[in-house]
């Protein structure tokens, strides 16, 4: 019974949420809503290879970044 009860309460829980992210979008909450501030080219001090420096820099630029 307990868990029956508790399986209910998760979903009920996980129903409330959805209809709430979809009355109040992340994308509406200035609050929610920032870009990030750019970052370092890649976060590592090793010797990176060039081929994954140029990856890296291809999916920055796809992503606005």
């Amino acid at each position: 019974m307990d868990r029956a009860l508790a399986a209910l309460v998760n979903e009920l829980e996980a129903e409330r949420e959805l209809a709430a992210l979809e009355n109040h979008p992340y994308t509406e909450d200035p609050d929610l809503n920032w870009v990030a501030p750019a970052g370092p080219v890649l976060p590592y001090d090793g010797t990176v290879p060039e081929d994954v420096l140029r990856l890296a820099e291809s999916r920055r630029r796809a992503h606005g970044g």
